[in-house]
């Protein structure tokens, strides 16, 4: 177990690609802007790097405070290595990691629901939620307000600190919003909604009462006649669902409704 160095690059690439089927163009762009070596725990097997996964800083906010933590991000071993134990490892040494730097705890978001199970062994808890609102065209139409366009970052900037969740500073949002309409669809915000779409799927983050707000923007970014949504679990559409989980570094810290943005997912 170590920390990443520079030249570790090549097998932290195949690692990621072999593990997520991302081409080249996907990772040089995440390892341009949001790579820190001294912040990626890796495991090597002969000197090999053969598991890895990356910390990112993030605030953990509840109830208006804002505690450090980190957000775990695109843990993956090598198909050749796998049972062997070393993501377990990793996990711990992440955790001593995040107590060393003064983090309340670490945050990620399983990337299936039968992961939920495997982090909860190595001391992770859920500790955020969602909806999923399988929808219509026609259904958003007849709740859908008017909504002036806005600048995106600036919303998000303003909307993630008011409420539990994950909060991001601006250059980790002004990567997710690139990264977002590079790899991944179209986005639009207004003065009190934003939402991020990827073919048929959405993510929308606004307050209950701004919901009909992120309705007219879906309505105008796509003809799609039928959508699955992700947005705050507060918002009284579809069912509330898992939406991530945390292990702390010490004491539990209270939170309502917190909800892990679309930033980094």
């Amino acid at each position: 177990m170590r920390t990443a160095a520079p030249q570790d690059l090549p097998a932290l690439r195949e690692n990621w690609q072999s593990s997520f089927g991302d081409g080249n163009e996907y990772t040089d762009f995440f390892f341009a802007r949001r790579f820190d070596p001294s912040k990626t725990p890796v495991a090597c097997v002969d000197g090999r790097v053969v598991s890895q996964l990356f910390l990112l800083p993030a605030s953990l906010v509840a109830g208006g405070t804002h505690y450090p933590v980190y957000y775990l991000f695109a843990a993956a071993t090598h198909p050749q290595y796998r049972g062997r134990g070393l993501m377990a490892d990793l996990l711990h040494h992440a955790l001593r990691i995040a107590c060393a730097d003064g983090m309340r705890g670490i945050v990620l978001l399983p990337g299936e629901p039968g992961l939920y199970r495997y982090y909860a062994r190595h001391g992770y808890e859920t500790a955020f939620t969602r909806r999923v609102w399988t929808t219509t065209r026609e259904e958003l139409a007849r709740i859908a307000a008017d909504a002036p366009a806005a600048d995106a970052l600036s919303f998000l900037f303003r909307y993630l600190p008011q409420r539990d969740g994950i909060s991001w500073d601006k250059d980790a949002l002004g990567y997710a919003l690139e990264e977002h309409r590079r790899f991944r669809g179209v986005y639009a915000a207004s003065g009190d909604a934003f939402v991020a779409l990827s073919d048929d799927e959405a993510d929308c983050l606004c307050c209950p009462e701004h919901f009909p707000q992120a309705a007219g923007l879906l309505l105008r970014l796509t003809d799609c006649p039928r959508m699955t949504l992700r947005f705050p679990a507060d918002v009284p559409y579809g069912e509330v669902q898992d939406g991530g989980m945390i292990c702390f570094t010490g004491g539990r810290i209270a939170l309502h409704n917190a909800m892990i943005s679309f930033a980094m997912e």
